[in-house]
């Protein structure tokens, strides 16, 4: 039988159990390639040690010494172009290991020079620790186009019709399945 130990920090044992296919009172069975999959998908910043312990009680612990990287990343940029005379910015957010077993929320907010409106993207991913059924989810509203004339035509404003113009004001859903068949059942 084995056990799963914790110690306080994001990531839950049981998902971590899960991906590596443990099941508690049955028997250990270490897949190497699952753990590869698992170590490499970003989840932790360094992995010191993982290993299946025997316990005084007979029961196997598996021991995994890793340190997780911050959860939260901001990034944010703002400029004022010399073409236009301009402003332009963008805030782009991300939440990673979200519930505990490396889901991602993000969200990014842009606007151009001659933007209309700000760009806005909100996404939500679990990688399934790089393992297949993976997904991602994202809404999306894209503003394309010009709002103001260029330089030395201060005189003309060319506006769009964003709202009725589909190439001008994209707006939408994404939703895509990573690796959803186990590669070893495909043969050929």
């Amino acid at each position: 039988t084995w056990s799963l130990f914790s110690r306080p920090g994001r990531l839950k044992p049981t998902k971590m159990s899960k991906a590596l296919r443990l099941t508690p009172g049955t028997p250990v069975r270490w897949d190497g390639s699952r753990w590869q999959k698992i170590a490499s998908s970003g989840i932790f910043s360094q992995i010191i040690r993982a290993s299946p312990q025997r316990m005084s009680d007979g029961t196997v612990q598996l021991q995994v010494f890793v340190k997780e990287p911050p959860p939260r990343h901001l990034e944010y940029g703002l400029g004022k172009s010399l073409y236009t005379g301009g402003w332009e910015g963008e805030l782009d957010f991300e939440h990673q290991n979200l519930f505990g077993g490396g889901e991602t929320v993000g969200l990014m907010v842009r606007r151009g020079t001659k933007d209309a409106a700000p760009s806005v993207r909100l996404r939500y991913s679990d990688e399934n620790f790089g393992l297949e059924g993976g997904h991602d989810f994202e809404v999306f509203s894209e503003f394309v186009g010009d709002d103001v004339a260029g330089p030395g035509e201060d005189d003309v404003q060319v506006k769009y019709d964003y709202e009725n113009d589909s190439l001008l004001d994209r707006k939408g859903a994404t939703f895509r399945v990573k690796n959803p068949i186990d590669p070893k059942m495909i043969r050929n």
